[in-house]
């Protein structure tokens, strides 16, 4: 966000906090002005509309990957130790930041073309990403090679989506202790040597 106004940044910060309040069907550029105090066409003066806004929105998730990833890759940690700080991010993100995964969930369904597209770059780079680091894990014989990169990865996304999905929805749902205890388990089970033993009987 370093190339947008302070202004801008609050128009954001605005949308963002609506969207998560009352729901990104109600983000308009008259309910941001109420919330920050300004005219309609002051804001105007900034984004051209709402799909403008979740544009702006958007680049600033992908940047947030960019560093996210940069961090990552120069701590000095096993990549199994790099994977298990990912996913750690991702939960005080997710934990921390609810508005932003939040919007996350809802804007792809109010989308252009273009934001989209941005929407599914910001995916991909994520899931590059940690491809890379879930091979390279594997490489080191930290984690067992007989489940692909690619099962991995979709099931610490699934974890993810799935916790914050029921958060959503469950009342009192403990979103942090619930997230610990699926990863600690999958990692567990990822682990190098430790082979799931299926009863032939049952068969």
């Amino acid at each position: 966000m370093s190339d947008l106004t302070s202004r801008q940044e609050e128009i954001i910060r605005a949308a963002i906090k609506i969207i998560s309040n009352l729901g990104i069907q109600n983000l308009t550029i008259r309910t941001i002005s109420r919330e920050i105090g300004i005219t309609e066409g002051a804001i105007y003066n900034h984004f051209r509309s709402k799909l403008d806004i979740l544009s702006a929105i958007l680049d600033l998730f992908h940047d947030n990957a960019i560093l996210l990833f940069n961090k990552i890759n120069s701590l000095e940690l096993s990549d199994y130790e790099k994977l298990n700080e990912y996913f750690n991010h991702l939960c005080r993100k997710i934990i921390e930041d609810k508005d932003y995964m939040k919007v996350f969930f809802s804007a792809k369904y109010y989308l252009d073309d273009t934001s989209t597209d941005k929407f599914s770059l910001i995916i991909q780079y994520h899931r590059e990403q940690s491809l890379k680091i879930i091979e390279k894990a594997q490489l080191d014989g930290d984690i067992r090679i007989d489940i692909s990169k690619e099962y991995i990865s979709f099931i610490m996304y699934g974890i993810i989506f799935t916790g914050f999905s029921r958060y959503l929805t469950i009342k009192n749902y403990d979103l942090e202790n619930e997230l610990t205890i699926m990863w600690n388990t999958t990692m567990n089970l990822l682990k190098q040597g430790n082979l799931i033993q299926i009863n032939s009987d049952i068969l």
